[in-house]
């Protein structure tokens, strides 16, 4: 078993344990067994909010109850974001892995809530957007769980973008539904990048740019030109900035960016508070 001891903080002397690839935070006068003992009760907490049956048991019989109950009905899969948002706000790192994985796969079995939440720009949503971004970010600790959230927003993405037709690309910015599509796609494929390259190091540029390049606005711009191929656009309509195709990939390359920046600000923000 891997430990690695890291002190957070010196006026309060508090300690995070990484203990077989769960994280624990450690204070003064407990121990490793209190913090698993405390998120244990915590996921038990969250479990008895959203489903019923006996209560105790693992944490990993925990996860598996709230993944259960996620994946079946949208109102409690909102109760465990909102849940795990409040809890994990200061510490994202103590979320056990058990129910990263489990919150993860629950977010990848509803993607059209993820995605309406992300594509929002302000509205009320099935999943409060702040309080997705404080889950995911827990979940990120966990490269395995969010891979799940992010294979499964950009599989729904591409479905987005395969609904558009030979006459949206011919209209452009005149479509309403091109245009939806394209700031949708840009605002939910804007802030899931910057949620996941949250994660890495800043001093690592070149796993950035290559994480930017197969995951981010390149992807999706790629997906839109695809799109429009299939459907016989000419290519220089594709190419042409001021062809209506050109509207929808400055529109689509604008509303990532604002939402990429946005979920930036908004993460120094809280960790600022």
């Amino acid at each position: 078993m891997s430990r690695r001891i890291t002190v957070l903080s010196v006026s309060v002397v508090a300690v995070l344990l990484v203990l077989g690839g769960a994280a624990f935070v450690l204070w003064p006068d407990g121990s490793v067994a209190e913090a698993k003992e405390r998120e244990r009760a915590f996921c038990w907490k969250v479990s008895a909010r959203v489903s019923s049956g006996d209560e105790g048991g693992s944490v990993a019989a925990c996860a598996a109850r709230l993944e259960r109950a996620g994946k079946r009905d949208r109102a409690a899969l909102r109760a465990e974001v909102a849940a795990y948002a409040r809890h994990t706000a200061k510490e994202y790192d103590r979320m056990p892995v058990p129910v990263q994985q489990a919150l993860a796969r629950a977010l990848a079995e509803r993607p059209e809530l993820v995605y309406e939440s992300l594509a929002s720009d302000g509205s009320r949503t099935s999943l409060d957007r702040a309080e997705l971004a404080f889950t995911v970010r827990a979940i990120a600790g966990n490269d395995a769980a969010l891979r799940t959230v992010r294979s499964s927003q950009e599989a729904y993405v591409r479905s987005r973008i395969e609904s558009l037709t030979r006459a949206d690309f011919d209209k452009g910015e005149d479509s309403r539904h091109a245009l939806r599509v394209t700031r949708s796609v840009g605002r939910v494929m804007g802030t899931l990048t910057s949620w996941s390259q949250s994660g890495l190091p800043e001093d690592t540029r070149a796993e950035r740019s290559d994480y930017y390049e197969r995951h981010g606005y390149p992807r999706v711009r790629n997906q839109l030109e695809d799109r429009a191929r299939a459907l016989e656009v000419p290519q220089d309509d594709i190419e042409e900035a001021g062809s209506p195709m050109g509207a929808l990939k400055i529109a689509l390359e604008g509303a990532y960016n604002d939402a990429a920046n946005a979920a930036e600000a908004a993460a120094r923000h809280a960790d600022e508070d």
